[in-house]
């Protein structure tokens, strides 16, 4: 079941009603809407405690049952585990991953150790319930891609660009969809990076056109910089993003003028700015 706006169809398995008492008020202490309904929050029994010695051993049977109600009875389709101090020790996030999968394998998991294993429970709790969030449609975009691909004859696993640069592979991307956030902008400052490198630049004013935006960033000492833990929309998260800017409408932008002006029109686009094709739509953005 799906509320309006920002709640989304995963659910968190969280250790005990401290702990869950805590990320929801850190979420309210911001007027947002909650990410997770809160009749899916479900405690399990289980703590480690600051040193990362486990000192109640995870309910594995508590485990089950919780899965069991959520997708059986709340209809759910992901499920973000995070235990408060898994970034010490992750064992029982991962324990009750398993068990999750062994019950609903085809149910997407998502747990907050593997994607921000940091200190700062609410961050890392945002973070994995996005990822679910956006799992659906990114699978199906890494799953078209990667077909699209091996049909045109590439032999070899094709490798994604993160956000924060670098690449990773097509598993890698499908348990953590979030990591693909930006990956555009990133690219570009990494490519006119490695172009200044071979013309002997090592102070840089990247400028990357798209077809709906206009990127830019400062490159100094050949080093592309980050923002760390960013935030999307009003949600803290332990996402790390080259920084970029963007400060402009792309190629494929259309300026309107007139009563009912609402924001630039847009081309459709097909491979890029220079596939443009015929047609265009209206943004509704002010």
């Amino acid at each position: 079941m799906v509320a309006p706006d920002r709640t989304v169809r995963g659910k968190a398995l969280t250790t005990y009603d401290d702990f869950s008492r805590g990320i929801l008020a850190g979420i309210e202490q911001r007027n947002v809407s909650d990410l997770v309904p809160r009749q899916a929050l479900v405690e399990i029994d289980e703590r480690v405690d600051h040193a990362g010695s486990v000192v109640v051993p995870l309910d594995e049977a508590a485990v089950a049952s919780a899965a069991k109600r959520l997708v059986e009875e709340e209809g759910i389709e992901a499920i973000a585990l995070c235990f408060l101090n898994s970034h010490l020790n992750p064992e029982h996030e991962r324990r009750a991953r398993q068990i999750v999968g062994a019950q609903y394998p085809d149910l997407f998991t998502c747990s907050g150790s593997d994607v921000f294993p940091v200190r700062g429970e609410t961050r890392r709790w945002t973070t994995a319930v996005l990822n679910c969030f956006v799992h659906s449609e990114a699978r199906g975009y890494l799953d078209s891609v990667s077909r699209n691909l091996r049909a045109a004859g590439l032999r070899s696993e094709p490798v994604f660009f993160q956000g924060v640069g670098g690449g990773i592979s097509r598993e890698r991307a499908g348990d953590a969809p979030l990591a693909l956030l930006g990956s555009g902008p990133a690219a570009g400052a990494n490519g006119a990076n490695a172009l200044a490198r071979r013309m002997g630049v090592d102070r840089v004013l990247v400028g990357d056109m798209g077809g709906a935006g206009f990127d830019t960033g400062v490159i100094v000492g050949n080093e592309v910089r980050t923002t760390k833990n960013i935030e999307i929309g009003p949600f803290l998260t332990g996402v790390n993003l080259v920084d970029v800017v963007s400060v402009g409408a792309g190629g494929g932008s259309i300026a309107w003028v007139g009563y009912a002006a609402g924001g630039p029109a847009q081309r459709v686009l097909h491979a890029g700015t220079g596939g443009a094709r015929a047609g265009w739509h209206r943004s509704h953005g002010h």
